[in-house]
């Protein structure tokens, strides 16, 4: 991604500290994106589904960083997008590892080897829906909601404080906390943990995440959620392949489990040439039987990707295709925003760096 370098000149002092030179750059991307997709659902005239829809993102990021005589990297970044600052923080990094503070992913979903935030062909996951996101709704002919179409837990990127330990033999930990707000006890803790190590030309890596979002309050319908994430990840000059095994586990009022979902999800992204990237992804969830509400549901998607850049890597296209079969183990039937479904979705997408 190209950088523009906007000074090298400003000076910061630090008490006792020597003055240093920071570095200011500012980078970003732009896309387009069409979305296509078809289902069983027996109504969708009544309901206004159109099956398509466009949509844009923007992402600018700000980044600064400087160093002192001592060793200390001050940096700080803010990422703008259409309409709002959705990551902005300030870390301080050393031998003793990196404090971060601000708005940004917190510790087990930065640690995630899913495909939800990394984006390698066109987006995080093929989704539908009326903004282009990837989290089904219920009216993109997917989920309905009930099962998750991801395996990403909890992406929320609230303003918290977030600790990152050096790389110990290969060994790096994470931890995060997130304060609900004034009006919420929902406050979230974040923890992560990956081994990497050489292997074969490439890097071979094992994690564990889990996320704990408390009760918004002490009514009976507040629930707690507790995400979590352990796999396997391999990357080399091929590509990357990993396997991961996920947990969701909703609980309310402290006592009865109303959600208790578990799903795997294993992909590889190939290089097939420098500017060809190929990706596959498959994804299972289901509903144990230890939850209250929505036993037996289930949740299955094959995900097919094409992604071609030009020199340079200034432009880039790339699709992604979907396959989904969604079975509501209590209503079989196609009701628009109910009962079991199955179908397509396909995204489309410019994208250009700056």
């Amino acid at each position: 991604m190209r950088k523009i370098l906007l000074t090298t000149t400003a000076l910061i002092a630090l008490g006792s500290v020597g003055a240093v030179a920071a570095d200011v750059s500012i980078s970003g991307n732009t896309r387009y994106r069409y979305l296509a997709w078809s289902d069983d659902d027996s109504d969708p005239a009544s309901q206004g589904y159109n099956n398509s829809a466009t949509a844009e993102v923007l992402q600018l990021w700000t980044k600064a960083s400087a160093e002192t005589d001592s060793g200390l990297t001050f940096s700080g970044a803010a990422r703008l997008g259409a309409s709002t600052t959705d990551r902005n923080w300030l870390s301080i990094a050393g031998d003793f590892g990196t404090i971060r503070a601000g708005k940004d992913y917190q510790a087990a979903y930065a640690m995630s080897f899913t495909e939800c935030w990394m984006g390698t062909i066109a987006g995080g996951y093929v989704g539908a829906g009326s903004t282009g996101n990837s989290t089904a709704t219920t009216d993109d002919g997917e989920t309905r909601g009930t099962i998750d179409n991801t395996s990403c837990g909890n992406t929320a990127a609230p303003t918290h404080l977030m600790y990152t330990t050096p790389s110990i033999g290969g060994l790096v930990l994470k931890a995060s906390f997130a304060d609900g707000g004034s009006t919420t006890t929902a406050d979230t803790t974040s923890v992560g943990a990956q081994y990497s190590m050489d292997m074969g030309g490439g890097s071979l890596s094992f994690n564990y995440i889990t996320d704990t979002v408390d009760a918004a309050n002490e009514a009976t319908a507040s629930a707690d959620e507790v995400n979590g994430e352990y796999g396997v990840s391999y990357s080399g000059s091929f590509g990357r392949a990993y396997a991961v095994n996920h947990t969701t586990k909703t609980t309310t009022n402290g006592s009865s489990t109303t959600s208790d979902q578990e799903g795997t999800e294993m992909g590889i992204t190939y290089n097939v040439t420098d500017q060809v990237k190929l990706q596959y992804i498959r994804m299972d969830n289901e509903e144990n039987a230890s939850a209250s509400d929505n036993v037996g549901d289930e949740y299955s998607a094959d995900t097919f990707g094409f992604r071609y850049h030009f020199p340079g890597d200034v432009f880039r296209v790339g699709i992604l295709h979907k396959n989904f079969d969604y079975t509501d183990a209590t209503n079989a039937s196609q009701a628009a925003g109910a009962g079991s479904n199955s179908g397509t979705a396909t995204r489309f997408e410019l994208r250009m760096n700056f």
